[in-house]
């Protein structure tokens, strides 16, 4: 398996990562009631989570345009 691929493949388990806990940050955040201050730090963390994410995209889009030859 070439740098590439496992490049790609590295970055699109992170992501995947990224999307499951964001996944359960917001099933968490369903069960609070409005005014639970864990809404903030559940809130946060997700709005973390997503702006780390953007980048991490960015990068495997590149990666595999490199790997394409452009």
């Amino acid at each position: 398996m070439s740098d590439a691929h496992e490049d790609i493949k590295a970055t699109a388990e992170d992501l995947m990562d990224d999307a499951e806990r964001l996944k359960q940050i917001e099933a968490q955040k369903l069960t609070l009631r409005p005014g639970d201050p864990q809404l903030v730090i559940l809130s946060e963390e997700a709005r973390s989570i997503i702006a780390g994410m953007k980048p991490k995209g960015e990068i495997q889009r590149q990666l595999a345009a490199d790997a394409e030859g452009g």
